[in-house]
């Protein structure tokens, strides 16, 4: 499958490293954050099959991506800024506010 046939939000895997598509040609890494500029040809592998689930959680999914590539835009602007080990040193409580902050909404 190419990185274009997928949806905003759908996850998959590239060379060995699992990502959501969050723009048309941007990617965001599932752990640890970051993103990846794609190219529209790139070969993926598919993680998730397409939303099957009820409207509401169709709805929810956009959010979901919107808040996801924010997290990973706030991650780069505190690399340009951050040592090492400050941007290290947050990595952690900033992934664990995401979590509640998808719990709290009601998108996992």
């Amino acid at each position: 499958m190419k990185f274009s046939d997928l949806k905003i939000g759908e996850t998959f895997q590239l060379d060995s490293e699992s990502y959501r598509k969050t723009g048309p040609l941007l990617a965001s890494k599932l752990e640890g954050g970051g993103q990846k500029p794609m190219r529209r040809s790139q070969a993926v592998t598919l993680i998730d099959a397409p939303s099957t689930g009820s409207p509401s959680e169709e709805k929810a999914l956009p959010l979901k991506s919107s808040l996801d590539a924010y997290h990973t835009k706030l991650e780069a602007l505190l690399a340009e800024t951050l040592n090492d080990e400050q941007l290290n040193s947050l990595r952690k409580p900033l992934h664990i506010l995401r979590q509640q902050l998808h719990r709290n909404l009601n998108l996992d």
